[in-house]
């Protein structure tokens, strides 16, 4: 068995290097294009299911993807990105003031998570 991992498509924060953890930003088309062009590489895998973060950007390129291969896909919370609590939709060049991004022990302030 072969397991594939893809990272989600750029999105319109990406572009402008917003931190999204549980916030959502719709993909780019670069990020849709993208998305193409990993759906039509895997159409000449053997793959049974897609298993998806549940945030937005996720779904979406799972669903990009899936057309090319049109198997069940799966959405799973305990996928998505970690939560940056009050850091969610900030700039990088904020968060990298305040929170040592390199270090995936650090919590975040507001909610955020190991």
């Amino acid at each position: 068995m072969f397991v594939y991992f893809v990272r989600h498509g750029e999105t319109e924060f990406n572009k402008k290097r917003i931190c999204q953890g549980h916030k959502d930003s719709p993909l780019t088309l670069r990020g849709v294009r993208s998305a193409e062009k990993h759906g039509k590489r895997l159409s000449k895998e053997r793959i049974g299911i897609i298993y998806s973060s549940d945030l937005g950007r996720c779904v979406e390129t799972a669903r990009i993807i899936n057309k090319f291969l049109r198997v069940g896909v799966v959405r799973v919370s305990e996928l998505r990105e970690r939560d940056f609590g009050y850091f969610n939709g900030r700039s990088y060049d904020e968060i990298k003031r305040k929170l040592n991004l390199s270090n995936p022990s650090e919590v975040a302030p507001g909610g955020g998570e190991f």
